[in-house]
């Protein structure tokens, strides 16, 4: 999916929301600095579709800079701020996401920028497209929305065996899918990354459906970083293959998860190998393009690649 352009000054967003508000650099800064207090920069001018209360505000990118989508503006870009009690996090999500696009999957597009003193992780929202010259929102569902679980608390993970898990995201995609074989192969390959890239927080909010006429289609990887190195649990947010505890997924684990929604056994394992083959390609690459990434992140990403590579 293409990124959203820059919108210039005073260009009609949608037919009944009026022009972005522009903010200077200081008030930027001043709004990254309070999302504490305003989650998203909302206020009584900005709606939001955005689940959760994460540190995350969303803007309009216009030409010259950055302004607030009031009156039901879309936005354009979410912005997270490195978390202090996580340094290094905004950089290894960077560098995630760019080793996903690197390795052949559809990729929310990311950029790190300065504000102030804080490094902010710019993504560009997908679900957004220009139509003759208006910005408009593409549907979407989130997997809690598309199972019908509850998007708070505990939920979104998996618990036990069945109850919430890739087999009924696969479900999903075979009940609503145009090409289900395509869609599998794009799942499996999504599958395959999480482990090798070590993220245990992908979980059912992390992933979305693109709707289509009458069809719909897995959303691009987002959100995805190394968190395994960041955060005090090692198990999955979803089982692979049975299995809930990252360190233990090995290539079978995958395979058998792939074919556990229909995938024959020789498809599956290719869409593994060579979705891990590309991720080991990409990981040099997009450590260059990210510099600010931790160096112990990379490695441990090339370690477990080349783990699970070895057991071919």
């Amino acid at each position: 999916m293409g990124a959203v352009a820059i919108l210039p000054p005073g260009e009609d967003l949608t037919a009944d929301a009026g022009p972005p508000q522009p903010l200077t650099p200081a008030e930027v800064e001043q709004a990254v600095a309070a999302l504490r207090q305003h989650p998203l920069g909302v206020d009584q001018d900005v709606r939001v579709s955005l689940g959760g209360l994460q540190s995350k505000l969303l803007l309009v990118q216009v030409d010259g800079g950055w302004a607030r989508p009031v009156g039901g503006t879309p936005s354009t870009h979410i912005l997270k701020p490195e978390p202090p009690e996580f340094p290094g996090l905004a950089a290894s999500e960077a560098f995630a996401q760019r080793v996903a696009a690197l390795a052949g999957l559809a990729a929310a597009e990311v950029r790190l920028e300065a504000f102030g003193d804080r490094l902010v992780l710019v993504v560009t929202r997908f679900d957004r497209e220009l139509k003759g010259g208006r910005l408009v929102r593409r549907h979407q569902e989130d997997g809690c929305q598309a199972l019908g679980t509850n998007p708070s608390g505990p939920a979104k993970y998996q618990a036990s065996d069945g109850v919430v898990s890739y087999q009924r995201l696969a479900a999903v995609l075979a009940a609503h899918a145009s090409d289900q074989t395509d869609q599998f192969r794009r799942l499996g390959a999504m599958v395959t990354f999480t482990v090798a890239i070590g993220n245990t927080d992908a979980h059912l909010r992390n992933h979305s459906f693109m709707h289509g006429t009458g069809t719909l289609s897995l959303a691009p990887v987002y959100d995805a970083a190394p968190t395994a190195q960041f955060a005090g649990t090692r198990d999955l947010a979803l089982w692979v293959g049975g299995q809930a505890m990252l360190a233990a997924v090995t290539r079978s684990h995958i395979v058998r998860e792939l074919a556990s929604w229909g995938t024959e056994t020789d498809e599956a394992a290719e869409v593994v190998d060579s979705t891990l083959q590309r991720t080991a390609d990409a990981l040099g690459q997009a450590a260059q393009a990210t510099p600010e990434v931790p160096r112990s992140v990379v490695e441990g990403c090339e370690a477990r690649v080349e783990r699970l590579l070895r057991q071919h």
